[in-house]
């Protein structure tokens, strides 16, 4: 069996290139997924690839191992943002997760959860929560050797996801346990955190 070829920026450009400009088309045949990056006025998250992946080209990306190379670049960051409904960052902080950047942090709505509750608040901005997860890190790594923030940012992800279930499967069991607006307030609280 012959080893699979690395795929690049470029031969994902290559399939969705010719879709450009016909974003439902894209959505439907190459993604699967007709979502828009934002339910006010946002563009197909399709749209959304192709102009990340035009933008990641453009700053000499070809590969992961070009990603990490690269690093966190502040001028890649502010391109990216002008993607309509990536203003936040949170999808380059992913790709360089996925790229295998240890000291990036996503910092979404779970992440900020977490920290917020941890620090008694009902939210943080992101970039408090970035910092501090990364302290936590540094702080946790003599017992814990392999814990960058990378890996403690998704332990918190899938904590806090956890967390949600465990709410909602409650919520949705059998109607008793959630019939207070107590509780069901401070289900909110979180969610839009």
């Amino acid at each position: 069996m012959a080893p699979s070829k690395k795929r690049t920026i470029s031969d994902l450009l290559e399939v969705l290139q010719k879709y450009e400009n016909r974003w439902d088309e894209m959505a439907l045949k190459v993604f699967g997924n007709s979502q828009r990056t934002s339910s006010r006025s946002g563009i197909r998250k399709a749209e959304a690839a192709f102009r990340f992946a035009k933008i990641v080209q453009q700053f000499g990306i070809k590969t992961f191992a070009d990603a990490l190379k690269l690093g966190l670049s502040e001028d890649l960051e502010r391109a990216i943002k002008t993607i309509e409904g990536q203003g936040s960052g949170i999808c380059l902080a992913y790709f360089l997760i996925l790229a295998g950047h240890q000291d990036v942090v996503k910092p979404d709505r779970w992440l900020r959860r977490f920290v917020a509750n941890a620090r008694g608040r009902k939210s943080v901005a992101p970039e408090v929560a970035v910092q501090l997860v990364r302290s936590a890190s540094l702080v946790l790594r003599p017992e814990f050797p392999n814990l960058v923030p990378s890996v403690l940012e998704n332990k918190i992800w899938n904590y806090e996801r956890g967390q949600d279930n465990k709410l909602k499967n409650r919520c949705e069991g059998d109607g008793d346990h959630c019939s207070t607006s107590a509780e069901l307030k401070h289900r909110e609280n979180h969610l839009s955190v």
